[in-house]
């Protein structure tokens, strides 16, 4: 008896996350088709959080529930690649409202604040279905409310360089956490393949010259080779001499 409630447990457990998934899948590919109000909706509220990166949002619900229905059990929440990600996400929100407000500021000079209550008035414009509101939501929302807040927030305290070096440490921690591969082993790596490929160019060029030397025609010899060794001449010896004069 226990073993059946036990089952039959576990599979009502297995049957929620396959209907959980299916749901947050459905939701997620409305929100990323856009697709009537409540994906139009979606899309407006994903815009709010993180600005033009929008679609991230309905990619991470995506995989949760292609997870939750395959695993039957949510996703763990803290890892370090998933760490990394978010890092190198939170850099790109502030990268985008760098970007945004190096545009509409090119002499810079404008307040912390201001960052802020400008993405806030392009969100709320935003809301109008017409051409402004189109425009104002595709170019004047930067990296949303979030990037808004973490710029304003580096703005106040590290000016504009001190937020475009941190934007960049949060590149290369994210690119750390979420491939465990430190920049320094990556150059070690290419340093080791720039050195193979040399030093096997290097080998190919000796053989290459070495077979060119190898086809190259010898120099005739002096003299030339079909000359004949010439006869040596025939000195006759004391007794052919004393014969000869003795005859006389």
């Amino acid at each position: 008896m226990a073993k059946r409630k036990k089952k039959a447990k576990a599979i009502k457990t297995s049957l929620l996350f396959e209907l959980y998934g299916i749901l947050i899948l459905i939701f997620s590919v409305i929100a990323l088709a856009q697709q009537g109000h409540v994906g139009n909706s979606l899309t407006y509220l994903f815009r709010f959080f993180i600005g033009t990166w929008y679609s991230l949002i309905p990619l991470i619900f995506i995989y949760v529930a292609l997870y939750a229905m395959i695993k039957r059990a949510w996703p763990p929440l803290v890892t370090p690649k998933k760490a990394g990600i978010l890092l190198f996400i939170l850099g790109l929100l502030i990268k985008n409202h760098i970007d945004l407000f190096a545009q509409l500021y090119p002499e810079g000079g404008f307040a912390s604040g201001k960052v802020i209550s400008s993405t806030w008035q392009a969100m709320l414009l935003g809301l109008q279905n017409n051409e402004a509101g189109r425009a104002s939501l595709e170019h004047g929302i930067g990296g949303g409310m979030i990037g808004a807040l973490m710029y304003s927030i580096l703005y106040f305290l590290f000016d504009y360089l001190g937020a475009r070096l941190i934007q960049y440490a949060l590149f290369v921690m994210g690119f750390i956490l979420a491939t465990g591969i430190s920049y320094v082993d990556v150059g070690n790596i290419v340093r080791g393949r720039f050195s193979n490929v040399s030093h096997n160019f290097r080998e190919r060029m000796k053989e290459w010259l070495q077979d060119r030397e190898d086809r190259q025609p010898q120099p005739a010899a002096a003299g030339g080779s079909t000359m004949k060794a010439k006869k040596a001449s025939y000195v006759p010896v004391d007794d052919e001499l004393t014969k000869k004069f003795s005859n006389r």
